[in-house]
């Protein structure tokens, strides 16, 4: 079971991630490490997502306060848009 605090934080990031298009899953916790999976949807709005490497600050910064022992992040991105325009722009 995940820490609900660990949900409650991918949950509050996720509503803006999903508006634009993407989602973000938790895939695993494992010794203070958490996987998430960061999906780009079909017809995402590419320019609005967050590059991965934003979207791991963003998260790790609200994690550090709210779930410290959190100590290490990794993001696996699947695009399932296909487009070729980076993401943010």
């Amino acid at each position: 079971m995940v820490d609900p605090r660990i949900v409650e934080v991918i949950d509050a990031i996720g509503v803006g991630v999903r508006s634009d298009g993407g989602d973000l899953e938790v895939t695993g916790v494992t010794d203070g490490a958490i996987q998430l999976k960061y999906t780009v949807k079909p017809g995402a709005c590419r320019e609005c997502l967050l590059p991965p490497e934003q979207l791991s600050l963003l998260l790790r910064a609200a994690l550090e306060d709210e779930v410290p022992e959190v100590r290490e992040l990794q993001i696996t991105l699947v695009d399932d848009d296909g487009g070729d325009t980076p993401l943010g722009g």
